[in-house]
């Protein structure tokens, strides 16, 4: 998600989606929606189709403005659950 954190680095927070939209894109960079178009059409941004849909990998548009990939929390990356009952071990239904 895109926030505005004056102590952080502008339009990023702690968890980033692994892809994002040319209007989330736009948000991060500061610049209109059609400027952001218009960059991707000229591949001056990462970008890929997916149908007719335009996705920008962050972690290649992060790099690419030389923002360091450390820190940052995937949103895609799995998150630990508490392990399933074994058969048996849940509620019994009567």
């Amino acid at each position: 998600m895109l926030t505005e954190s004056p102590t952080a680095t502008p339009g990023i927070s702690g968890t980033m989606p692994l892809v994002m939209t040319v209007p989330e894109a736009a948000l991060l960079l500061g610049m209109s929606r059609r400027r952001c178009y218009r960059a991707v059409e000229a591949d001056a941004i990462p970008n890929m189709r997916v149908g007719r849909r335009i996705m920008i990998p962050t972690a290649r548009l992060l790099a690419q403005l030389g923002l360091p990939l450390d820190d940052i929390a995937w949103a895609a990356e799995p998150t630990t659950t508490a392990p399933r009952p074994s058969v048996g071990e849940g509620p019994v239904a009567s």
